[in-house]
């Protein structure tokens, strides 16, 4: 069982993360609901194969793959997830076959809608000529944080190139170790991955956008990337730091970083509500002038 001192800090990331307003896009466009869906959608899928709701978890593969273009790697996690938690042979392969499945569906839905707006083609070659440009976007998306509401570009790259080599220590660690792996932590690394995998099909359909890289640290991915880092945050915590095997320093060095990124996110907030103020004028006045018959 958790300690006292240990569930006080849960709740404390946990809350400060969640109610970041840095994930402003999300709090006030009912745009994003579809963000919401999928993301619900794929954590109860986990969760249910998890604990051998085999139905449910069909039902939300499925439902995950018709909200949104990332719902469709759900069912491509699943056969890993069911690999790795020790179902059978047969069990995972009836997982790969609907993985399958819905990707072939999705496939052949996005081509009939490809070709019914007569979307350009783009060679191949461009695109492994973008390699570069690609790598710094995906890093941009996943350390957007630290980024500071787009102040920071360049910090928000590091950072998430950073997280990117923690994400490769555990992915070690699981596959050493995968037979001490709980539940919950296989529903946390499967979750990372989830987002890993949406920061990639979104780096590939916006990596040349007219905004340039700052786009990757837009408030509307802001939700995903800090249920990313608050994944990443609880696996570290508990596959190396909670059970002693890093030194006091190590253990010390982990808790300071983590108290002054809670602080650094507490400060940063009031930036954040400056421009929550500023987004809410300029909507206000927008709803104002199409009420009115002016051109906007």
């Amino acid at each position: 069982e958790a300690s006292a001192p240990s569930v006080v800090w849960l709740i404390t990331v946990v809350g400060v993360l969640l109610l970041w307003v840095y994930q402003l896009g999300n709090f006030g466009w009912g745009f994003q609901l579809q963000f919401v869906g999928v993301y619900a959608l794929a954590s109860a899928a986990f969760t249910a194969l998890l604990f051998a709701r085999t139905t449910l978890a069909l039902i939300c593969a499925v439902l995950a793959a018709g909200t949104m273009a990332n719902g469709v790697l759900v069912a491509l996690l699943l056969p890993l997830l069911a690999w790795f938690i020790g179902l059978n042979r047969r069990a995972v392969m009836a997982w790969c076959v609907l993985a399958a499945l819905l990707f072939t569906m999705f496939l052949w839905g996005y081509l009939q809608a490809r070709n019914a707006v007569h979307t350009p083609d783009v060679p191949p070659r461009h695109v492994f000529e973008q390699l570069s440009l690609m790598a710094q976007y995906l890093g941009v998306y996943l350390g957007g944080p630290a980024s500071v509401y787009r102040r920071f570009v360049s910090l928000g790259m590091a950072v998430g190139f950073a997280s990117l080599g923690v994400v490769a220590v555990l992915l070690w660690d699981a596959l050493k170790h995968r037979a001490t792996y709980t539940r919950p932590q296989a529903l946390l690394l499967t979750i990372v991955a989830f987002v890993l995998g949406t920061a990639l099909l979104t780096t590939l359909g916006r990596y040349d956008n007219v905004e340039g890289l700052a786009q990757a640290s837009a408030s509307r991915y802001g939700t995903p990337v800090l249920i990313y880092w608050l994944c990443l945050i609880l696996l570290l915590q508990q596959r190396f730091f909670s059970v002693g095997l890093l030194g006091a320093r190590w253990r010390h060095g982990f808790g300071t970083l983590v108290v002054l990124g809670l602080c650094g996110i507490t400060v940063s907030q009031y930036w954040g509500i400056q421009m929550a103020r500023q987004q809410g004028a300029e909507r206000r006045a927008a709803i104002a002038a199409v009420l009115s018959g002016m051109p906007v």
